[in-house]
């Protein structure tokens, strides 16, 4: 879906990081909308052959069309500041973040 980014930081469970953008402002989720109030691994994320820690670990962020490029902009900002704050609290090492 081209408004959806799926993505996983290593090391860290979903829910750490749902947390973790909760307090940036980002709303990020853990799972499709058919699969919301469940803690399983994304079948579909298997089914393409990614590693259990990225199916177990991932969150996605969707967007619309109302977004502008100033909110892709200040999502991006804030994601990148979620990562310094990640690394800055010593909670991830610098190879796990590249």
């Amino acid at each position: 879906v081209p408004t959806t980014i799926n993505f996983s930081v290593p090391g860290f469970a979903s829910k750490e990081l749902l947390d973790l953008f909760d307090a940036a402002g980002i709303r990020v989720s853990s799972g499709s909308a058919c699969s919301s109030g469940k803690a399983a691994r994304s079948h579909v994320l298997d089914a393409m052959g990614l590693p259990c820690w990225r199916s177990e670990s991932a969150v996605r962020l969707s967007f619309g069309r109302v977004w502008t490029d100033a909110d892709c902009q200040r999502a991006a900002e804030r994601i990148l500041e979620a990562g310094h704050a990640l690394r800055n609290a010593c909670l991830m090492t610098e190879s796990a973040s590249q």
